[in-house]
C-alpha cells in the first residue's frame, strides 16, 4: 500500500513539474522586442482613425500603399503626420492569433526577381489566451519601379526559447497597375 502512495505521489510530483517547466520555458517574455521589426523596415504606420475600411481591405485584409492617391484607408505614420509617399511606401497584413502572440515582422528585396518580400510571423508564445487581431503596418523605402511585392504570412510557436515547429499559412502577390494602384495578383492558402 505505501509503495502505491509512494508511486502515485512521486507521479503526481513529475507531472507537475513538468507543468511548471512547460509554463516557465514556453513563453517568449524573454525574446527581443520586435517593434519596428527588421530588414527594410524603417518604421510603423497606423490608420487614422477617421477611416475603418482598412480591416477590409481586399478580401486578403493586406496590401501596398505607394502614394497619396492609392492612400484610400487614411494611413499614416505612427505619430499621426502625413507620410512622404515621395520616399516611403507601406505594406500591410491583417494577422491574428492570441493574448500572447508577438508578430515578428521583416521586409527583404530581391533584385534578381524584382520583388520585395514582407513576412509576418504569428509566434504564438504561450497556451491559448484571449483572441488578438492586428494589421501590421510597416514603412518601407519607396519601391523601386518594375517591382512586386509578395506578402507571406507564417505561424510559429516559441518552444524553450526557440522558434520550432514554423509553417507556411498564406501568400499573396501584389502588382501595380498602370493607373499607380495595386493589385492582388495571386493567393495561396497553404
Amino acid at each position: 500500500m505505501n509503495r502505491i502512495i509512494l508511486t502515485i505521489m512521486i507521479f503526481t510530483a513529475i507531472v507537475a513539474g513538468c507543468t511548471e517547466y512547460k509554463m516557465n520555458h514556453c513563453k517568449c517574455d524573454d525574446m527581443p522586442a520586435q517593434d519596428a521589426g527588421t530588414g527594410l523596415i524603417v518604421g510603423t504606420a497606423t490608420q487614422n482613425s477617421e477611416n475603418d475600411s482598412l480591416v477590409s481591405a481586399w478580401k486578403t485584409g493586406s496590401g501596398v500603399v505607394t502614394s497619396d492617391e492609392n492612400n484610400i484607408f487614411g494611413i499614416v505614420n505612427s505619430d499621426g503626420s502625413p507620410i512622404d509617399f515621395s520616399k516611403y511606401s507601406v505594406l500591410f497584413k491583417r494577422t491574428s492569433g492570441n493574448g500572447s502572440t508577438k508578430f515578428l515582422r521583416d521586409v527583404t528585396k530581391d533584385d534578381n526577381a524584382k520583388k520585395y518580400v514582407y513576412t509576418i510571423t504569428n509566434l504564438q508564445c504561450d497556451y491559448f489566451q484571449d483572441y488578438l487581431g492586428t494589421i501590421n503596418l510597416v514603412l518601407i523605402p519607396k519601391i523601386e519601379d518594375g517591382y512586386y511585392v509578395e506578402i507571406i504570412e507564417k505561424q510559429a510557436w516559441w518552444i524553450h526559447h526557440k522558434i520550432k515547429k514554423e509553417s507556411l499559412m498564406e501568400t499573396y502577390i501584389f502588382k501595380e497597375d498602370s493607373d499607380g494602384s495595386w493589385k492582388l495578383e495571386s493567393e495561396t492558402k497553404h
